[in-house]
C-alpha cells in the first residue's frame, strides 16, 4: 500500500471489529450504519459540502442511531437489519457493475426487507452474517487487489467472521462452577 491514510486505517479497524466481534457490538453496526446514512444524506442535501459538514453529519448520524438503538431496542433490530441488508444489496449491485439508475432504491428496499426479516427471525445467525459481511466489505475495500481476488477474499473473510463469532468460549480454570452449600 503506497498511501495509507487515516480513513483506510479506520476502515480496516472498523471492518476487523465488525468481522470478529460484531455480534457482541451490535451498537457499533448501528452506529456505523447511522454514520453512513448521515454521510450519504449530507451529500444529497449539499452538492459539494466542506469536510467539516461531512464529518459532523457522519458523527451526528452515528450518535443518533446509537441513541435510538439504546432506547428502542426492539425496533432497532429490524431497522438495523433493514439498513444493513439494504446497504449490502447496494454494495452487491456496485460490485457486480449493475446500475439500474433511478430504480437502485428498489434493490436497497428488497435487501433491507430481507435483512430486517433475517435479523428478527434468526437474530443470532443474521447478526453474525451481516456484521461479518459489512466488516469484510470495509476490509476488502482498502486492499489493493483485483476484482476476482477481492471477491474471494471477501467470501473467505465473511466465512471466517461467522465462524469466529460462532465459536464456543472454552471455560477457563478460573471459571469453576459454584460449589453447592452443604
Amino acid at each position: 500500500m503506497e498511501n495509507i491514510s487515516l480513513v483506510m486505517i479506520l476502515q480496516l479497524a472498523g471492518g476487523a471489529l465488525l468481522l470478529l466481534a460484531g455480534r457482541k457490538l451490535f451498537w457499533f453496526l448501528v452506529g456505523l450504519a447511522g454514520a453512513t446514512a448521515g454521510l450519504a444524506g449530507n451529500h444529497i442535501i449539499m452538492h459539494d459540502p466542506a469536510w467539516y459538514y461531512v464529518l459532523a453529519a457522519g458523527i451526528l448520524g452515528g450518535a443518533l442511531a446509537i441513541l435510538l438503538a439504546h432506547f428502542l431496542k426492539a425496533i432497532t433490530f429490524g431497522v438495523g437489519g433493514f439498513i444493513g441488508g439494504g446497504y449490502l444489496a447496494h454494495l452487491l449491485l456496485q460490485w457486480l457493475g449493475q446500475n439500474f439508475g433511478a430504480l437502485n432504491w428498489v434493490a436497497y428496499i428488497i435487501g433491507g426487507v430481507i435483512g430486517a426479516v433475517l435479523l428478527v427471525a434468526a437474530f443470532e445467525f443474521a447478526l453474525k452474517l451481516i456484521t461479518s459481511a459489512v466488516g469484510a466489505y470495509y476490509i476488502t475495500r482498502v486492499l489493493p487487489t483485483g476484482s476476482g481476488s477481492t471477491t474471494i477474499i471477501f467470501t473467505v473473510l465473511v466465512l471466517v467472521g461467522v465462524w469466529f463469532q460462532s465459536r464456543k468460549k472454552k471455560p477457563r480454570a478460573t471459571d469453576l462452577p459454584a460449589q453447592p452449600n452443604p
